[in-house]
């Protein structure tokens, strides 16, 4: 029976060399990254009411493996900036280190990078169907950069309806609405460029 620890390992002439294959590598750096997610996970549930956070980040932990293990992975750049936003969330919250009101530029950074990961997951997801393979890539990529200012719009529209249904503090007035967008814009865009690069080069992104 083959040992566990020779997974990934080729033998040439009397010696072995380890080698892996790019399913292995990004099984391998996502199952670290989402390590880290859970380690982090537990540093802040030593605080009072940290464990708010674990309901929503167990579902993106195993999220993350599910894709680490799909036939077709997606680049190793996603597995690292789709954890990022989780960290960055969290570090963020209220509960841990409050950066959205302490650190004025924060919530404009989560917003820029949530919205280009996510417009980079939809690209991901359209290529598999038949409409994404056909499609110019032009207007492929305008395609998921308005799927990613929508993801942003309706993110606010959750944000408002929260405040007034359990009076949630996340509308924080128009100014800080039209920031967001913005963000969420730009973020969305700048996926859109290097979508449509990707789409020229007749590869999934």
């Amino acid at each position: 029976m083959r040992e566990w620890w020779l997974i990934g390992r080729r033998k040439t002439g009397n010696s072995a060399t380890l080698q892996f294959n790019n399913e292995q590598k990004n099984i391998a750096l996502a199952t670290v990254i989402s390590g880290i997610i859970i380690a982090m996970l537990l540093l802040f549930a030593i605080r009072v009411g940290d464990w708010i956070h674990v309901p929503f980040m167990a579902p993106l932990f195993i999220i993350i493996l599910l894709f680490s293990h799909a036939k077709k992975t997606l680049s190793k750049e996603f597995y690292i900036l789709f954890p990022l936003i989780v960290l960055l969330a969290t570090l963020g919250s209220k509960h841990t280190f409050d950066y959205y009101r302490s650190v004025e530029w924060y919530d404009s950074l989560v917003h820029f990078i949530v919205t280009f990961v996510f417009t980079y997951f939809f690209a991901f997801l359209a290529r598999l169907s038949a409409w994404g393979k056909k499609t110019e890539p032009l207007g492929f990529a305008v395609f998921v950069v308005g799927l990613g200012i929508a993801l942003g719009v309706f993110w606010e529209i959750f944000e408002w309806g929260l405040s007034r249904i359990i009076e949630i503090e996340m509308y924080e007035g128009i100014d800080d609405l039209i920031t967001d967008l913005v963000m969420d814009t730009i973020g969305a865009v700048l996926a859109g460029i290097f979508i449509f690069k990707s789409a020229l080069q007749k590869r999934l992104v």
